[in-house]
């Protein structure tokens, strides 16, 4: 088994994989993308070795470490489904040694207690020998396939919607993605009764406290969406992206979205809103650019 290297230091280029007996690498341990036009992406296959020096008797293949919160989510928890299978198997993860160091951050440790994942947990930062390893196929492949299996597995948290809770996802804090308009359109929110908040100043437990409270839910798109993954028995619930344009369809925009909301049945709209340079560009204002978004959410 290999660790997770970068390839020209990019975090979207990497290589990782399990090496078998004959010296061939698994395609099927590769990390693995499909788009929405079609292109794929899999990790690269690192050069192979001959002997290494460390082992372990057995483990079962969780797959690549990811810090960043959405990739973590959908791709390095999607081999864990078969975790019941192997129960006494030590959980091996190909690392990348500066992440390795600091082992899982506090909301991946908070993530995994959720999911009733425990260790002991295995960070491979240089090629070692697995003497019975156990590999099962990826719940979810990005953008593409969701699989009822993996859905199972992450659907901890029952929908529990309390009347007229309505939860606005906030990006405000977040310079990069920042709208005019944005902070006096969520004050008209709060004011009507809506609960905003900021998803990354909260403990994921918190987080999914309130979304499964939540009647409805909403905010400009971000990987704090993904969290819905979690919920149980949550068909129906209404579900409000605001999605910056270009991209100006769901065909065109990131599919992630699309598919998880398809597999967990969600009631969801997309709402497609000028980016920030297009709104200086037009010349649209504060005010004009609360009421396109007031438009977007309350309309029938």
């Amino acid at each position: 088994m290999h660790p997770t290297r970068l390839v020209g230091w990019t975090p979207e280029t990497m290589s990782a994989g399990i090496q078998g007996p004959d010296g061939q690498f698994l395609p099927q341990t590769r990390l693995t993308r499909v788009f929405q036009d079609g292109s794929r992406y899999a990790t690269l296959d690192p050069a192979p070795v001959v002997q290494v020096a460390d082992s372990h008797a057995r483990g079962l293949y969780a797959g690549i470490l990811d810090h960043r919160f959405g990739h973590f989510l959908l791709e390095s928890l999607s081999r864990l489904h078969d975790r019941d299978h192997a129960p006494d198997y030590p959980l091996i993860w190909s690392a990348r040694a500066d992440q390795a160091t600091h082992g899982f951050l506090p909301w991946q440790a908070e993530l995994l207690s959720i999911l009733g994942v425990a260790g002991p947990h295995v960070f491979v930062v240089e090629p070692c020998h697995v003497g019975d390893l156990r590999l099962s196929v990826p719940g979810y492949v990005i953008q593409h396939e969701f699989t009822a299996p993996q859905r199972s597995f992450l659907a901890k948290v029952p929908w529990r919607p309390e009347p007229g809770r309505r939860t606005w996802l906030s990006r405000g804090i977040q310079s990069r993605r920042f709208l005019p308009g944005m902070a006096e359109f969520e004050e008209r929110l709060a004011s009507e009764g809506w609960t905003i908040i900021a998803p990354e100043t909260l403990s994921v437990s918190e987080q999914l406290a309130i979304y499964a409270r939540s009647e409805r839910i909403a905010g400009p798109v971000g990987s704090a969406f993904h969290a819905l993954i979690l919920m149980r028995d949550a068909e129906g619930l209404p579900v409000d992206l605001f999605v910056p344009e270009p991209y100006g369809s769901e065909e065109r925009m990131n599919q992630n979205y699309v598919t998880i909301a398809r597999a967990k049945g969600f009631a969801q709209r997309t709402h497609f809103i000028p980016h920030a340079q297009m709104i200086a560009a037009q010349g649209i204002n504060a005010a004009r650019f609360g009421s396109m978004l007031s438009d977007c959410l309350f309309s029938a």
